[in-house]
């Protein structure tokens, strides 16, 4: 495995260990989550897809909430 040195702004470091506490995980279990998350967003952008947090509903439906947009930008 390859060891990764990260600059995190403080906020946002406490933020992901804010997640991690919440779910049980470990900062790092946390971050591979985090980073995982990213590539599939990625891999689905190229594929002309959307990412959107949505409210699940009974009957197996969904309402969409959000569309994940900007998060390539810059």
């Amino acid at each position: 495995m390859t060891r990764l040195i990260v600059d995190m702004p403080d906020e946002l470091l406490y933020q992901l260990e804010e997640v991690a506490r919440r779910r049980g995980l470990t900062r790092d279990q946390a971050l591979y989550r985090s980073f995982a998350l990213l590539l599939k967003a990625d891999e689905e952008r190229t594929k002309g897809n959307s990412i959107i947090i949505a409210r699940d509903l009974p009957g197996n439906r969904m309402r969409p909430l959000y569309q994940l947009t900007g998060i390539f930008n810059g």
